[in-house]
């Protein structure tokens, strides 16, 4: 598999397992689907709602319902490709998976972050005026 087919930054160990999610989406829905950029069909923000698993899990069970698929998240074809889709990821030691909450130790704490956090909520605050 080429870089350009890999999922963001990762390595060619997640390469392998992006394969695996393309192999495992050609048997559920076809080889057009599976043919289709990484980043298509997984998210590697938010892995849990990648297009691969949302896609064709039904609405009544909090996915897209665009394709028929999956029965629900307890489905074991969902539980196989969603064990792929993490597979697929490999985190920074030090990535922030929490949001918009850094901690201490990746600055979340320092007067300069404090500052700035102030400063850009009293610009939103005159903006709303």
């Amino acid at each position: 598999m080429s870089p350009s087919q890999c999922i963001g930054a990762m390595c060619s160990a997640s390469c392998l397992a992006s394969a695996k999610v393309r192999a495992c989406a050609k048997e559920l829905f076809g080889e057009k689907l599976a043919a289709q950029p990484a980043l298509a069909l997984v998210n590697p923000v938010l892995p849990g709602e990648s297009r691969v698993l949302m896609a064709p899990l039904p609405i009544v069970e909090g996915g897209w319902g665009q394709r028929k698929g999956y029965t629900s998240r307890h489905d074991p074809k969902f539980t196989k490709m969603a064990d792929l889709v993490a597979a697929c990821i490999i985190r920074r030691q030090n990535e922030n998976v929490r949001g918009w909450i850094p901690t201490l130790k990746m600055g979340g704490g320092d007067d300069w972050f404090v500052e700035s956090r102030r400063k850009f909520q009293t610009d939103l605050e005159k903006k709303g005026e």
